[in-house]
Formats: structure tokens, sequence, C-alpha cells
């Protein structure tokens, strides 16, 4: 934001000794750039839903532009869907996760919490810490992050009804981070923490809602 106050100082002063329109900014963003996150979590899927907004300088008069992006991604066995909601575009992969969330009988739901006896062992599987933290009121285990080569970790939640929850993913299984950090000091922490919440199914098929046209790749 410092960065962006100067540039546009600078802006209105070139564009007044030129003769150029200049806007007053009577308002400033609190950020420059502001991502909201919310990541739903089922049996078989993950839906993550993103709003950002990004201010830049327009040289022509120095006022500030404000980009918007509004985003929908859900992960499955069927492959990644992600829908542009703002353009209401979605790619050819959202085609094939026209299927029903699955949904765990009660007797699976009784045996959790923690533990996953079909864990996947890869090189991808991340490795428990042993450490645990508390994020938004709910107690998570730290494990590393196998994507980040530089020794970022995730913190899981513990608790949830569904096999895929935990560091030890099943096979069909996903897992909540409610918290990861980077190496080199990013930090994202959820401020909000609901575990087996009831929401619509639509939810987990962004690509279903009204308007949503899905592009078909090229052959």
């Amino acid at each position: 934001m410092t960065q962006l106050r100067r540039a546009v100082a600078e802006c209105a002063h070139s564009n007044r000794e030129s003769g150029l329109p200049v806007v007053e900014i009577n308002q400033w963003p609190i950020r420059l750039n502001s991502v909201r996150v919310d990541v739903y979590v089922a049996v078989d899927r993950v839906a993550t839903y993103s709003h950002g907004v990004a201010y830049v300088l327009n040289p022509q008069n120095c006022a500030l532009l404000e980009h918007e992006s509004l985003a929908a991604t859900v992960r499955s066995l069927q492959g990644v869907c992600k829908v542009d909601l703002l353009s209401k575009a979605a790619n050819s992969s959202c085609a094939n996760g026209n299927q029903r969330v699955r949904r765990l009988p009660l007797s699976a739901v009784a045996s959790r919490p923690g533990f996953s006896p079909l864990a996947v062992q890869s090189p991808f599987t991340p490795r428990v810490t042993g450490e645990r933290r508390t994020v938004a009121g709910h107690t998570c285990d730290v494990a590393t992050n196998p994507l980040d080569p530089n020794q970022g970790t995730h913190c899981y939640a513990r608790g949830g009804g569904f096999p895929g929850h935990g560091p030890r993913v099943v096979a069909d299984g996903t897992a909540l981070v409610i918290e990861s950090i980077s190496a080199e000091g990013f930090v994202f922490r959820a401020d909000e923490v609901v575990l087996d919440m009831a929401v619509s199914v639509s939810i987990f098929s962004p690509e279903s809602s009204a308007g949503i046209r899905v592009e078909r790749a090229e052959e």
C-alpha cells in the first residue's frame, strides 16, 4: 500500500504538470490485494471458493482500478473442475464431475476419529511431525507439505466424520487443512472451522448453477 500511495502521488504530480486529469482518492482500500477462501471437504471431493479483490493504478487519471475475481474449484477422482463465477465459464473437466457426492453410513461416521485404514503411501503423502496446534478453536496435526520444496507445513483438523479426514488420506478421500505455513513466512490460517456441517450438495457442483457454460476442450 505504501508503494501504491507513492505511485498515485507521483502520477498526480505528473498529470497536473501535463494538464491531464487527476481523480482524487477519498477512500483508500485497507489492502492492495485481499482474498477470501472458503473450503468445503466431503468424503470424495473438495470444493474451494475464492473471492479476490486487487487494486492497480490507472495512469490516465491516477485513479484506482479494482479487479475482482470469483471462482470455484472442485477436486475429485473425476478430475479438477474450475468455474469462473464472474464470466460464468467452466472448464471441460466439469462435464465429468456431475456425480452425486457420496454419503457415509452412520456406522462409518461413528468409527472415527483419526484413523484411515486405507492410507495412501506415496512420495506425496504428508509426514506427521507429532506437533499439534489450535486454530480457530480446533486442534490440528502438523504435517509436512510434500509439494513445498522449502519444507512448508500443513495443519490438518482433527475430528470430522469422513474417512478422508486427517493427514493420512485414504485412496478416495480428502483432508481439511486449516493452517498452511511456508518456509518463506507466508501463513494461511482459517478464521472459522466447522466440522460435519450439512450443506447443499450444489456447493460441490458449481458448474450446474444457472447460466454456467462448460467450455469444451478443442480436439
